[in-house]
């Protein structure tokens, strides 16, 4: 979990859950520095 962010380790990646309020999940995948997939379903992060 970052302050952006809500992410999980599956097998080789991380996957972007949720966003923080405010964000896309296209913004939070610009920002991030390392490799990141966005989940199908990203839901905003309470």
């Amino acid at each position: 979990m970052t302050d952006l962010a809500l992410l999980r380790w599956d097998k080789d990646r991380f996957i972007l859950d949720e966003v923080a309020p405010g964000f896309t999940p296209r913004e939070v995948l610009e920002l991030t520095e390392m490799q990141i997939t966005a989940a199908p379903d990203v839901k905003i992060m309470e």
